[in-house]
């Protein structure tokens, strides 16, 4: 197995890759789907990333919520974003299957792209403790 910091930095590197692009997308008018997107998947990546620096098996699943119960037992404030993992895996799956898809607005996007900015925020300070 690889070096698991090596691979956190991997989780990491993909992880900004999406948060870019999320940020590219809602800067430039691209489609809010896409945005919600990358915000979720950049959620997800830095979550996978904790949970590889802990020890903790990485699921290939792609529910926050279940992910940061996984996280928990290490840190438990990684539930305090049930309501914006809950947001963001909405948009994740309504944005890109039909036929439930729907129509996301330019302020839901944002909302998105500033929901995934916080949760990753707050990951990056327990990574770098």
């Amino acid at each position: 197995m690889k070096n698991r910091y090596k691979l956190v930095q991997e989780w990491i590197t993909k992880a900004e890759n999406d948060l870019k692009n999320a940020d590219i997308l809602l800067q430039e008018g691209g489609t809010i789907d896409a945005i919600c997107f990358h915000s979720q998947q950049a959620v997800e990546k830095y979550l996978k990333a904790f949970l590889v620096l802990h020890k903790l098996p990485v699921k290939k699943i792609h529910s926050l919520v279940a992910l940061a119960k996984q996280g928990a037992p290490k840190e438990v404030r990684l539930l305090d974003f049930m309501r914006k993992y809950k947001i963001l895996e909405a948009c994740y799956i309504e944005s890109r299957y039909p036929p439930d898809s729907r129509v996301y607005t330019q302020d839901e996007g944002k909302e998105a792209l500033d929901c995934a900015c916080e949760i990753i925020n707050f990951i990056k300070k327990l990574i770098d403790e």
